[in-house]
């Protein structure tokens, strides 16, 4: 499983969402253009919504009041607290991320990932690399209509750090937040 830094990726669905004063998302015919929330006070006061037959697995303590919905723990531990993923990598470490899946796949298959995982030679990974299609970017949170007032902030209040410490505590500890 990945994972990413809580407040890029609340960023992110902020910004792809646009929730309005209420927590109304653009997707639901509720939602109201004119009455868009703060980042911070979507992160402090904001909430999410869960499909009820998920959210009764979840730990208890996963709240359709806050944005604890959208944690790791939300999708990885049930209500006993058992964790069900054996592997948890970070969004931003893609090479660890690729270096496992490439062990995980057949070695006839990509046999210039195996050779470079095997001689940990990054040259065979990197003619592999120029002979493959790059995949266009598409994350359309951070589209080309971005202005001043809708760039992250690069300092979070202590109020909404305190927020995702409690929303979100694995990715929380592994980010030393």
């Amino acid at each position: 499983m990945t994972t990413r830094h809580p407040a890029d990726m609340l960023w992110s669905y902020y910004r792809f969402f646009k929730p309005d004063s209420d927590s109304n998302y653009n997707y639901q015919p509720t939602w109201d253009e004119n009455s868009k929330m703060d980042f911070e006070h979507w992160i402090q006061f904001g909430s999410v919504g869960m499909d009820p037959a998920w959210q009764e697995l979840a730990p208890s303590w996963i709240s359709t009041d806050n944005l604890s919905p959208l944690s790791l723990e939300a999708h990885a531990f049930d209500r006993a607290g058992n964790n069900h993923i054996n592997r948890l990598f970070r969004l931003e470490n893609t090479e660890q991320l690729n270096r496992w899946l490439s062990r995980q796949m057949d070695d006839r298959r990509f046999p210039a990932l195996a050779e470079a995982i095997q001689t940990r030679s990054l040259k065979a990974f990197s003619r592999a690399r120029k002979n493959q299609k790059q995949l266009p970017h598409v994350n359309q949170s951070e589209g080309a209509e971005k202005t001043e007032k809708d760039k992250k902030p690069l300092v979070l209040s202590e109020n909404s750090l305190r927020a995702i410490r409690k929303m979100f505590p694995m990715e929380s500890k592994m980010y030393n937040i």
